[in-house]
């Protein structure tokens, strides 16, 4: 059967149960393995406290670049420290340029085609490059009152100054050389790891190096890509329900926490083949 060569991004939020699920997170309000989404209808200031944070749906901007995606037979990051072996990927989209995608404006994007068929086998791991830098605009509403993100990313009860910016992702803890892998760390239907490059591709050595970041999805057993004579194509997903945006706390004097700020947070891709 003939393959389409053909490789989509589908931006929206609409949840499927197929496939890669994978994180990455800020360094600006970081404590990666604490983030959880943020409490519902309801969450008053009373139920945080100072340092913490949580996950929430971006309401107006997500934008990232991306740079290349593949799939895998094995865990592309190997040794110690981590580096990106790519011996057993298949690349499935090359944009050198970047394309860059909002996840909350967007429903669909066509990506660049992948410039062969991956061989029949059954991919257990993916992997993504984008950008370090994530541009994000969205607001938090806790107890009635409703925080809006400034052009520095902190929080504001004040309209008139919501804003859009940037939040750059250089490090996942405080020192290198480990600052420069995250992961991996269990999602449910798999696992995710995280790796900061320079611009030619190596391990980034301090802050001032970092280029871009690789995510690595582990499938468990049952969430695997598996490619065979039906399959016609790969989708991907991107998806940004409760992840995505990060709102972190700090204390207020009347008691309890208030919104201090908002970075990038999690979000989902998920691979489907497409027969």
């Amino acid at each position: 059967m003939k393959y389409k060569n053909l490789f989509k991004l589908i931006c929206k939020t609409s949840a499927i149960a197929f496939g890669f699920s994978a994180l990455f997170f800020s360094s600006k309000f970081a404590r990666a393995n604490e983030l959880a989404p943020c409490s519902g209808t309801g969450t008053t200031y009373g139920d945080f406290s100072n340092d913490d944070a949580c996950m929430i749906t971006p309401s107006d901007q997500m934008t990232m670049t991306i740079y290349e995606m593949g799939i895998c037979t094995a865990n592309p990051l190997v040794n110690t420290p981590k580096v990106m072996s790519y011996a057993n990927c298949v690349q499935t989209l090359s944009s050198p340029a970047g394309t860059s995608v909002d996840l909350v404006a967007s429903s669909q994007i066509n990506l660049p085609p992948a410039a062969v068929r991956p061989a029949n086998d059954t991919y257990t791991h993916a992997y993504i490059i984008i950008g370090k830098t994530f541009g994000l605009k969205g607001t938090y509403t806790i107890s009635g009152e409703t925080w809006y993100s400034k052009n520095d990313g902190e929080a504001t009860k004040t309209q008139a100054s919501y804003s859009a910016f940037n939040d750059n992702l250089n490090a996942f803890s405080d020192n290198f050389p480990a600052a420069a892998d995250y992961g991996p760390q269990s999602m449910g239907t798999g696992s995710v790891q995280a790796l900061l490059i320079q611009s030619d591709g190596s391990r980034a050595t301090n802050t001032g190096n970092v280029d871009k970041v690789v995510g690595v999805f582990s499938a468990n057993p049952g969430n695997e890509v598996i490619i065979d004579e039906s399959a016609l194509g790969l989708n991907v997903e991107l998806k940004v329900v409760n992840a995505g945006y990060t709102v972190s706390f700090e204390t207020r004097e009347a008691g309890g926490a208030q919104p201090a700020g908002f970075s990038s947070g999690p979000f989902r891709p998920v691979f489907s083949v497409i027969k």
